[in-house]
């Protein structure tokens, strides 16, 4: 089963692309996916191992960088 960090749609602005560090790692860049009303962070977290992390998300367009938005999220098995 495949999980994933997705955040609102963005309809002015929009980013090129969303920068993101996880668990204090380095920097790294995906590109947004297409939806109706804009785009939006779709970023698979499937292969992250099971328990809490951190992570920061920044939007990144030709007029620049967004602040990063600091989270925690926590990935767990399944039950039932």
């Amino acid at each position: 089963m495949a999980v994933f960090v997705i955040s609102d749609p963005v309809a002015t602005n929009r980013p090129d692309k969303y920068v993101i560090t996880m668990d204090g790692g380095s920097a790294f860049e995906v590109d947004p996916q297409t939806v109706t009303g804009g785009v939006r962070l779709h970023y698979d977290v499937t292969g992250v191992a099971n328990g809490t992390h951190s992570m920061t998300v920044a939007a990144k367009n030709m007029w620049g960088q967004s602040n990063n938005v600091p989270f925690t999220f926590a990935k767990a098995v399944p039950t039932g």
